[in-house]
């Protein structure tokens, strides 16, 4: 029997879509890799379809992150995460972090951080 995953509809596009593009493959080179058809990523980026969990693994490993990260916008030890988690706590959770760290966890959720000097 076909196992079939739980997909955040919004996000997984975009994850896709965008994780295909910082590699530079086109949706057909991209299905290549995963072993599907062009009309399958076609699908999974503009209509909200789900790949089946053995799809999604192997589409995981071609761009080398989690499973989670597919699904869910997690990557394994969000630092982000942990950090507002720890917050709630002692707010001087933040001051643990260093700016590299909370740069890479905004990025790994789909932001774009761009820093520049005051004027």
């Amino acid at each position: 029997m076909t196992k079939f995953s739980v997909v955040e509809k919004t996000g997984f596009a975009e994850r896709i879509k965008e994780l295909r593009t910082q590699k530079d493959l086109s949706a057909s080179a991209f299905a290549k890799l995963a072993k599907v058809t062009p009309a399958s990523v076609w699908q999974w980026e503009n209509n909200g379809t789900s790949p089946r969990a053995e799809t999604l693994t192997t589409i995981a490993e071609t761009f080398g992150v989690t499973e989670e990260y597919l699904l869910h916008g997690r990557r394994k030890g969000d630092r982000l995460g942990k950090v507002v988690a720890a917050s709630a706590a002692s707010p001087a959770a933040f001051k643990e972090a260093s700016l590299e760290d909370m740069i890479r966890a905004i990025e790994a959720k789909g932001f774009t951080v761009s820093i520049r000097t005051k004027e």
